[in-house]
């Protein structure tokens, strides 16, 4: 795993990918596609398409949905709207069948049935969420197979693992440029029954294995995390320890750093993103016009 300027965060990744790839087809003349997994919200979805990209975009919690559908009717131009392709489906490791659901509309819906505060199996009674079934689809035959993707990123509270089996063909052939993916050892180990265990390693092996070389973004927690108590240059030095060198060590950083700071309430954890890039692309993916194109 390489590291990437530790400040540098999804978003800012997810933009300056987009202006690299609005300007590398502006210079070939050929069109290119995005993929967002997960997105409460159709911003990036409709930055993407505005700048000339076919998007698509994929959420499969229903109010979210809605509001994502009003979202690119309200604000996207006509041609943008032409480019955008929405799915209210879960994307996972294969097609059909559904996938279990919490959803309230809010940005914690996700997979299963689990409460993603307190970190358990089953959600305490009473929240305003509610479980439903949602139909699965793998992004192997959701995304047309004959369409090369240049940037895809997939945001899913811990089901991630699931999603990238679902795009095994179109991985191992490296037909994707750039994945953005969230990369969180505690909730995928919630999601996948294997609490404790760092199963997230795998997700990341199987991205190496594909032929893809990984950048770690920043680290990133929720306001209440008890190291947000102390100050930046403290929490900098913390963050910038964080093995590179080893998947499982690197794994392991992440909740050794919750019992460096524990705390009674807070049992979410640490996470960051991956910027996974297809090794052989990687010469002819970027042009430079950006910092996240000189640096790769």
């Amino acid at each position: 795993m390489t590291k990437v300027r530790i400040e540098w965060d999804s978003d800012y990744v997810w933009e300056s990918l987009l202006e690299e790839g609005a300007a590398l087809s502006a210079r070939s003349g050929s069109g290119l596609v995005v993929v967002e997994v997960g997105m409460h919200s159709a911003k990036q979805c409709l930055a993407a398409a505005e700048l000339g990209f076919e998007a698509h975009c994929v959420e499969p919690s229903p109010p979210s949905f809605r509001r994502v559908q009003q979202q690119i009717r309200d604000r996207a131009s006509p041609a943008a709207r032409q480019r955008i392709t929405t799915y209210n489906v879960a994307a996972g490791a294969s097609s059909g069948g559904t996938v279990p659901f919490t959803t309230s509309g809010g940005t914690g819906d996700h997979a299963g049935g689990h409460d993603m505060w307190a970190m358990t199996e089953a959600a305490a009674p009473g929240g305003t969420a509610k479980v439903i079934d949602v139909p699965a689809a793998a992004l192997d035959d959701l995304v047309p197979a004959g369409e090369g993707v240049f940037l895809a990123k997939i945001d899913t509270q811990g089901f991630e693992p699931e999603i990238l089996r679902g795009w095994e063909r179109a991985l191992s052939s490296r037909r994707v440029r750039h994945v953005l993916v969230e990369y969180w050892p505690r909730g995928i180990d919630l999601l996948g029954g294997t609490p404790g265990q760092c199963a997230a390693v795998h997700m990341l092996e199987s991205l190496v294995q594909a032929g893809y070389t990984l950048y770690a973004l920043s680290v990133i927690s929720h306001p209440k995390a008890p190291i947000n108590q102390y100050n930046r240059i403290f929490i900098g030095e913390r963050y910038s320890a964080r093995p590179l060198n080893n998947f499982r060590e690197n794994c392991k950083w992440y909740f050794d750093l919750e019992k460096d700071f524990p705390s009674e309430t807070y049992k979410m954890g640490y996470w960051t993103d991956i910027l996974a890039v297809a090794e052989d692309n990687s010469q002819q993916n970027l042009i430079g016009v950006t910092d996240v194109g000189k640096a790769l």
